[in-house]
């Protein structure tokens, strides 16, 4: 197997695995590895993160993308601006 020249001169087993390694730091303290019993999920919501306990974890919910006709109006009783996209 041909290696280039980098990584020969980074010696190592040749077996050119990569190995991901993620760590959690602190948003409050700069420097500080969070472990994982003190991490919960979260997802973001505009500009803030909103926490998801356990429970909710647990709910589950799942929905099919749909689209429902509720009626029907003419042309002219919707505005103009409408229709640009």
């Amino acid at each position: 197997k041909k290696l280039s020249a980098i990584s020969r001169e980074a010696g190592g087993d040749g077996s050119m695995n990569v190995r991901m390694e993620r760590t959690y730091q602190s948003d409050f303290e700069e420097g500080v590895e969070v472990p994982a019993e003190q991490r919960i999920k979260g997802y973001k919501y505009g500009k803030s993160r909103v926490p998801l306990s356990k429970a909710e974890e647990s709910l589950n919910y799942t929905a099919e993308p749909c689209l429902k006709v509720l009626g029907f109006t003419d042309k002219a009783n919707v505005p103009r601006h409408h229709f640009m996209y």
